[in-house]
């Protein structure tokens, strides 16, 4: 009678930890996205076969090339610490790279490694940010994509919405032709076709 107790009590905390877990990580997520700072990074253009997947939308960005500390070695590619700043346009950039996480401001930990030009004395490296997907409702995500399309073919503008804390990054929403792309409708599309959306 001893043992079944026991038993009991160690199912009942496996569950805990099973469910505290995940629950964990979702908390996390939403507090980033609720606190964090909004940063703008414009995406470029894609293979079509490759964006829309279902629930998610593939997230492409321009690397960015960036001087390297004095002392930094990026001889193969290793995680960093990337300060995110904004260009005179409003859309994200990083600003500096290094080994020691900051303090204060907006950073990112990314992938580094040497960017390597004849023509340029100083070493730069090539930084690639973490944000590569973006989730969506399945049954807004054609629309979403036609627009997409659409704003290729006529040179639009299209970015993601990153909210940044403490080092976490989270893909906040993404903007087709200054639309968010969930409130796309079949009528903005037929609107676009005729003027602009």
């Amino acid at each position: 009678m001893k043992k079944y107790p026991v038993v009991l009590y160690v199912f009942i905390a496996l569950c805990a930890v099973q469910l505290a877990v995940p629950a964990v990580m979702m908390a996390r997520w939403e507090y980033v996205s609720i606190r964090g700072e909004e940063f703008k990074f414009e995406m470029r253009p894609v293979d079509p076969a490759d964006l829309f997947r279902g629930r998610y939308v593939s997230i492409y960005l321009d690397d960015f090339i960036v001087p390297i500390p004095e002392g930094l070695s990026l001889e193969k590619e290793r995680y960093v610490y990337a300060r995110i700043g904004r260009d005179r346009n409003g859309f994200g950039l990083i600003t500096a790279i290094g080994t020691d996480e900051p303090e204060e401001g907006a950073y990112v930990k990314v992938k580094a490694q040497n960017y390597y030009e004849y023509s340029d004395k100083n070493p730069r490296a090539i930084v690639r940010l973490p944000f590569n997907v973006y989730y969506m409702n399945e049954a807004k995500a054609p629309v979403a994509e036609s627009a997409f399309w659409l704003r290729n073919r006529e040179r639009g503008t299209t970015y993601i919405t990153v909210r940044i804390l403490k080092g976490r990054g989270v893909v906040s929403g993404l903007v087709i032709n200054g639309k968010e792309a969930e409130k796309i409708t079949p009528e903005d599309l037929d609107r676009n076709r005729e003027g602009s959306m």
